[in-house]
C-alpha cells in the first residue's frame, strides 16, 4: 500500500469521536524499559476502552512497521508509514502527517515532533543528558540534547516520574513548573513473592538452584556503580560469606565479561521479563545502587517480590522505598564489603527489610499511573479547542 492510500485509509477510519495518539515505535524489538512503560498503560487503557466514562473513543498507536496482534491487545488501532529513517528522524517527519487529525499525542519518551500535529504530551524520563553528557557519544549529545529540551518546551504536558526530577526539568528546559507532573511507575503485577512451579526450571537454566545470591537487573553503567558493586561483593565473600554469589542481569554495557569478574559473578547479559520474577524473589538481596536516576523500577519490582533492597541514599530512590531499604551514603566498595556483610549476616534484618518493602510496593499501581496520566492527557486535549 503506498503512503498517500494509508494516510487516506486512516483518516477514514478517524471519523468521529474523541482519538489518543500513542508514539509507539518502541514496541517493535527487544523489550526496554519504555516498552515496558507503553505496554503497562496500555494494558490498562485497552481493558477500559469500551467503557462509557473512558474519555477516549478510540487509540491509535503510531509506528513505522504494522504492529503485531498481540500488542494492539484487540482493541487498538496502528498507523504507519515506512520508512529507511532513523527513528528520531522519522518522528520528525512522519508522525505529523500521522497524528494530525488526534485530539492529543503523547510521546512517551523524551521526544516529540517540533512541527506540532495536534496537543501534545511528552515522557521526560530522567534528565541524564544534563546531569550526565559524559556517558554519551558526543553525536547523542549534540542532537538529543537540544531535541529533548525542544521537544519539553513545545509540549502542552511534561510527565516525569519523580518529584526530585521535577526542578531540574524546570530549570534545565526552562518550562513553568504547573506543567510538569510527577507520575510514578509501578512494577508489573507478575512480580510476587509467592513461588512458582516453573521456578526451579528457571533458576537450573541460570545454574542458580539453591545458591544465595545478590541481584543487580538493569543495564550495566558506570553510573549504577556495577565496578565497585563487583570489588564490595568480592571484599564481603572474603570476610566470610563464600558461598554468596553476585549476579548481573542486563546488557554489559561495561564489557566486564565473566573472566573480568571472577567465578562468583554471573554476568547474564539480557534476560527475558519472563524470568525476571524468579530472579526477584529467588534473590537473597537486590543491590540497585543508581545515580541520577529517572525512578528506579527495579526497586519496586523488589519489593513486590519480598526481597531486601539495598540502594543509595538519593532523593528519587528514597521517594520510591521510603523506609524499606537499606541505604549507602557512598557506593565505594568497602561501604558496599560492610553492607553485605551486614546483611548476609542477619537474615532477621533483611526480613524485616523485605516485609516493609511489600508493604511500600503496594503504594505503587498500574493503575493509579494509568489514571494519573491520562487525567493529564485528557486536559491536554481540552486545550485543542
Amino acid at each position: 500500500m503506498s503512503e498517500e492510500r494509508h494516510l487516506a485509509r486512516a483518516a477514514d477510519a478517524a471519523a468521529g469521536g474523541r482519538a489518543l495518539g500513542i508514539l509507539a515505535q518502541r514496541l517493535h524489538g527487544r523489550v526496554t524499559g519504555v516498552a515496558r512503560y507503553i505496554g503497562n498503560l496500555l494494558d490498562v487503557w485497552a481493558a477500559q476502552l469500551a467503557r462509557p466514562a473512558f474519555p477516549f473513543t478510540r487509540i491509535v498507536l503510531l509506528s513505522r512497521e504494522p504492529l503485531a496482534g498481540d500488542v494492539l491487545r484487540g482493541t487498538l488501532e496502528n498507523r504507519w508509514l515506512p520508512s529507511s529513517l532513523p527513528d528520531a528522524a522519522w518522528e520528525q517527519v512522519y508522525v505529523p502527517r500521522l497524528a494530525r487529525d488526534l485530539d492529543v499525542l503523547f510521546c512517551p519518551s523524551y521526544t516529540a515532533p517540533l512541527r506540532r500535529p495536534c496537543p501534545m504530551v511528552v515522557a521526560t524520563l530522567d534528565m541524564l543528558q544534563v546531569t550526565r553528557p559524559a556517558d554519551f557519544p558526543r553525536a547523542a549529545r549534540l542532537l538529543r540534547g537540544p531535541l529533548y529540551r525542544l521537544s519539553a518546551q513545545r509540549a502542552d504536558a511534561i510527565v516525569t516520574l519523580a518529584e526530585a526530577t521535577v526542578p531540574a526539568i524546570v530549570e534545565h528546559y526552562g518550562v513553568d513548573r504547573n506543567r510538569v507532573h510527577a507520575i510514578p511507575l509501578a512494577a508489573d503485577p507478575r512480580f510476587t513473592a509467592v513461588a512458582e512451579a516453573s521456578d526451579a526450571e528457571t533458576m537450573a537454566r541460570y545454574h542458580l538452584e539453591a545458591v544465595p545470591f545478590v541481584l543487580f537487573v538493569g543495564k550495566l553503567t558506570a553510573r549504577r556503580h556495577i565496578p565497585e558493586l563487583v570489588a564490595g561483593f568480592g571484599r564481603a565473600v572474603e570476610r566470610g560469606f563464600p558461598s554468596r554469589q553476585l549476579v548481573l542481569a542486563g546488557p554489559d554495557s561495561l564489557g566486564l565479561g565473566a573472566a573480568a569478574v571472577g567465578a562468583r559473578v554471573h554476568v547474564l547479559g539480557h534476560v527475558p521479563d519472563a524470568d525476571l520474577p524468579t530472579l526477584y524473589r529467588r534473590a537473597e538481596l537486590v543491590a540497585y545502587l543508581s545515580e541520577d536516576e529517572g525512578f528506579g523500577l527495579p526497586i519496586v519490582e523488589a519489593m513486590r517480590s519480598g526481597t531486601a533492597v539495598l540502594t543509595l541514599d538519593r532523593p528519587v530512590l528514597r521517594e520510591v522505598a521510603g523506609a524499606a531499604a537499606y541505604y549507602l551514603t557512598e557506593a565505594t566498595p568497602d561501604a558496599i564489603a560492610e553492607a553485605l556483610v551486614e546483611l548476609f549476616g542477619s537474615a532477621e534484618r533483611r526480613d524485616s527489610l523485605a516485609a516493609a518493602g511489600l508493604a511500600r510496593a503496594a503504594h505503587f499501581d498500574w493503575h493509579h499511573t494509568a489514571a494519573q496520566t491520562l487525567d493529564v492527557l485528557v486536559r491536554a486535549a481540552g486545550s485543542r479547542s
